[in-house]
C-alpha cells in the first residue's frame, strides 16, 4: 500500500512538468503527494550531491496554490536525501518517489547524464521504489501537458502493482511528445539502448584558444530496433526497468578463475 508519494525533478519546483506529475499522483493516490524539489534547474547534472560541510542545504516551504511541500537548494539527488533523511526520522517510511516530468528524453545512455533519473536512482538506493518520467520534445511541437498527465496516470496505473512490492523497483519512462489531441500510444516494456548519442562540435578559434560547442542532433542518434530510443522516436511510450547493480558479473567470473 502506497500512503505517501514524494515528487522531485531536475528542472526546478516551478516547472510545469512537476505540476503535471503532482496532478497524476493525486488522481491515483489522493492526498499522498508531497513536493521535495530543487530551487533551480540542474538538468544533465547526473547524480551530483552536496556533501561539503561549508555548503549546507537550505530548505524552505513551497508557496504554491496547488502543490504542497518544500524547496531544496540542492541537486535532485540531494532532494531525495533531504526528503528521506533530513526532514525527520523516516526509518519505517518508504514512500514512492516520482521524478519529473522532464521536458526532454532520457533515453539509452542519457540515463547516465540525467538528473531526473539520478533522483529516482538515489531513492531506490535508499530503499524506495521510484519512477523517472520524461517526455521527448520534438521541434516545433509544444508539450501538451494535459495529455501527458493523462498518459502518466495510465503508466503509473500499470506499474502500481510493482511499485507496491516490498523489493524496491526503479523505472525509466519516456513518452513521445506528440501533437495535441493525439491518442495515447501503446505502453511498451523495452530495454535501454546502449548506442551513443551523435557527438558533433562546432569550432571557433579565438586568439590562443579553441572553442568547441556541442551541436549533435538528438533525433539522429542510432536507433536499434526495439530499444527505448527506437520506440520513443517512433512516437511511442517506452518503460524500462533499471537496476543499481552495474557489475559485469561475467567478466568478474573470469577474473576469479
Amino acid at each position: 500500500m502506497i500512503n505517501k508519494v514524494l515528487l522531485t525533478n531536475d528542472d526546478g519546483y516551478d516547472f510545469p512538468g512537476l505540476l503535471a506529475s503532482w496532478e497524476a499522483v493525486e488522481r491515483l493516490w489522493p492526498g499522498a503527494a508531497h513536493i521535495v524539489a530543487p530551487g533551480q534547474c540542474f538538468s544533465a547534472k547526473s547524480h551530483a550531491t552536496t556533501t561539503h560541510p561549508d555548503s549546507p542545504l537550505i530548505v524552505r516551504d513551497l508557496d504554491h496554490p496547488r502543490m504542497a511541500g518544500v524547496i531544496v537548494e540542492g541537486y535532485p539527488a540531494d532532494c531525495v536525501r533531504v526528503g528521506l533523511k533530513g526532514l525527520g526520522p523516516r526509518e519505517k517510511d518508504r514512500p514512492l518517489w516520482i521524478s519529473g516530468i522532464n521536458p526532454g528524453g532520457n533515453l539509452g545512455i542519457d540515463i547516465y547524464y540525467s538528473g531526473t533519473v539520478a533522483a529516482a536512482r538515489e531513492a531506490v538506493a535508499l530503499g524506495c521504489s521510484a519512477v523517472a518520467l520524461s517526455v521527448y520534445k520534438q521541434k516545433k511541437i509544444e508539450i501538451d501537458w494535459e495529455s501527458i498527465t493523462l498518459w502518466v496516470i495510465e503508466v503509473l496505473r500499470v506499474l502500481k502493482p510493482r511499485l507496491e512490492e516490498d523489493e524496491p523497483t526503479l523505472w525509466n519512462v519516456n513518452m513521445a511528445g506528440l501533437e495535441k489531441g493525439t491518442s495515447m500510444p501503446e505502453i511498451q516494456f523495452v530495454p535501454a539502448s546502449t548506442d551513443p548519442l551523435e557527438i558533433a562540435f562546432s569550432r571557433a578559434q579565438s586568439n590562443d584558444q579553441t572553442e568547441l560547442t556541442y551541436c549533435g542532433c538528438y533525433q539522429d542518434r542510432p536507433r536499434k530496433p526495439g530499444t527505448d530510443v527506437d520506440i520513443v522516436l517512433s512516437g511511442g511510450i517506452a518503460v524500462t526497468p533499471l537496476r543499481l547493480d552495474v557489475t559485469d558479473e561475467s567478466l568478474l567470473d573470469t577474473l576469479h578463475q
